[in-house]
């Protein structure tokens, strides 16, 4: 019936009679059409070429990396179903043990430490400036929306806010306002499945003005713990003027390479993760957390306030410009992952095990520098929640293991047994030593799995056996750096923009790096080649010098 009402139509408005007509008309509308349709993909196409090569290129790559992902099939799970998942970590009060030894043990040796008594005088304009001034402008914002660009310019607000701050940190009172202290909630996926929520990291996108305090707060607190020695130095995460994961990947090298390379003592190793690390701590600690550390009372009555104030809701983007929320969800145990102040409570929570370790004995000792007596001593290795435990022999790691898991139960973190593990060296191995398979075999003493000659574990994202595989990490280096160079040089950026971002280098030390450098760079100017960017006949020097000497960009 349709096609007989589009006939009568075609015959009344172009006057065609007969069915040639008719035929001849209908192919020439569409060939019409298709012109059409062109001339409107040309205009998009045009608009869209002029917006990307005004946007700055990492702005770009990421919106490529999203639509990517939105045209492949989405398989986030509701919102709601994971309101209703971390509900049961954070949503629940977790209670403590006080009376646990080593925490005790803990307190006591911050019993002398003097307390802040003049907490006006720490809390200065001046420190409120540096504040404002280390806030990332364009941020994401937290549900009021505003960014932190607005609270730089806008001066008399920001006056407003450091009198509004400065009066309740000093008074106690809580925040006038309990929409302060909400946020909102972004999940980022780590591996696995997307259907899962575990298999997500939230990450609070909180207010700016409460970002603001909390950053206020913590540059007191920083001062407060470092000049009262609060922070154990086996914690290498939060250390100002210092590459954490360098130092410590650093100490981790010196340690496993002197066993190794030396070959007089054994060592035993053990890689410890905590299951949702940030999410567990329980609110109880926090505050005893608060108390030992000796802050001003009405700080610390502050502080909790704000803690016992802390909301967020779920966001899930469902399709381009529509977001799906959940209800608010007060949280009860854990730390906000997003906000300044989330990390430095974190160490501290981990700062009784560190001292518990101390005085476990058994730490490995370097066979390097005895004549001079500039040996290496080290039981243990934090950043943030990456642990990795030195032992002299296997019964001084298992004892090291047993302290540990005997602090994290007390204080209600549970340790991922199955991302643990330990692995371990012997100068003189036996000779009809058995492999062990590291999926199906455990270390029956302290039930982690036990890594054999072939196996990795992913530390500080380098995989390890007992010290850091250079050639796999390159494989791995050489992989991403291609992958990224693909999708640089393919893009619709100007070539300008292009040689800008892929600009990067190495300084080399040795001529096995130099030599996995020179592949890497061989495998990059194929690319570009592929891409047109440059021709195979072109002097492969011109891409190294500086531009004003003949650089090909």
């Amino acid at each position: 019936m349709q096609q007989v009402a589009n006939i009568r139509m075609l015959v009344k408005k172009y006057k065609a009679v007969s069915f040639a007509e008719i035929t001849s008309l209908v192919e020439k509308l569409k060939a019409r059409l298709q012109l059409l349709q062109s001339k409107i993909a040309l205009r998009q196409a045009d608009e869209n070429r002029v917006r990307v090569r005004q946007m700055p290129a990492k702005m770009l790559l990421r919106s490529m990396e999203r639509e990517e992902e939105t045209q492949a099939p989405s398989e986030m799970p509701d919102v709601h179903r994971i309101r209703e998942y971390w509900e049961t970590i954070v949503g629940v009060k977790k209670p403590f043990n006080s009376k646990n030894v080593q925490l005790q043990a803990w307190e006591q040796s911050l019993s002398q430490i003097p307390e802040d008594s003049d907490l006006t005088g720490h809390l200065t304009k001046e420190l409120w400036d540096r504040v404002v001034r280390k806030a990332k402008p364009w941020k994401a914002h937290g549900p009021d929306g505003l960014q932190g660009y607005w609270w730089k310019v806008f001066v008399s607000a920001n006056m407003a806010l450091h009198k509004l701050v400065l009066h309740h940190l000093t008074s106690g009172e809580s925040l006038p306002q309990p929409w302060i202290t909400e946020g909102r909630i972004v999940l980022i996926h780590k591996a696995g499945p997307k259907s899962k929520p575990e298999n997500f990291r939230p990450i609070a996108c909180l207010n700016t003005c409460y970002k603001l305090l909390t950053g206020y707060v913590t540059m007191y607190l920083n001062q407060h713990v470092t000049e009262r020695k609060i922070m154990p130095k086996e914690q290498i995460a939060l250390r100002g003027g210092v590459w954490g994961c360098t130092h410590a990947l650093t100490l981790d090298q010196t340690l496993i390479s002197d066993a190794q390379d030396q070959k007089q003592r054994p060592i035993s190793v053990a890689w410890i993760d905590y299951a949702k690390a940030f999410d567990s701590v329980p609110h109880s600690y926090i505050k005893w957390l608060l108390s030992v550390i000796r802050i001003p009372d009405l700080l610390k009555k502050f502080l909790v306030s704000i803690m016992t104030n802390w909301r967020v809701r779920y966001e899930v983007r469902i399709k381009r410009g529509q977001t799906d929320r959940s209800n608010y969800l007060k949280i009860r145990s854990g730390v906000l992952q997003g906000d300044s102040f989330s990390p430095l409570l974190f160490c501290l929570a981990m700062a009784p095990i560190s001292q518990a370790l101390n005085n476990v004995s058994g730490a490995y000792v370097t066979a390097s520098g005895s004549k001079k007596n500039l040996q290496l001593s080290l039981s243990h290795i934090f950043y943030m929640d990456d642990l990795k435990l030195y032992g002299n022999s296997r019964e001084s790691l298992a004892k090291q293991i047993k302290c540990v898991t005997s602090i994290s139960k007390d204080i209600n973190m549970e340790l991922n047994v199955k991302k643990c593990a330990v692995a371990h060296f012997s100068p003189n191995p036996l000779e009809k030593q058995v492999p062990v398979d590291p999926v199906t075999t455990v270390d029956k003493d302290i039930n982690f799995p036990l890594l054999d000659a072939e196996s990795v574990y992913k530390y500080l994202g380098i995989q390890q056996r007992l010290g850091v595989k250079e050639p796999e990490a390159w494989e791995r280096v050489a992989e991403r750096c291609s992958t990224v160079a693909r999708k640089i040089w393919s893009s619709e950026l100007t070539f300008r923009q292009k040689n800008k971002y892929s600009q990067c280098h190495s300084n080399g030390k040795y001529a096995s790096v130099l030599k996995q450098g020179d592949t890497t760079d061989t495998e990059l100017r194929k690319i570009l080649k592929k891409q047109k960017s440059r021709y195979k006949a072109n002097c492969v020097e011109r891409f190294y010098l500086p531009a004003e000497q003949g650089d090909v960009a």
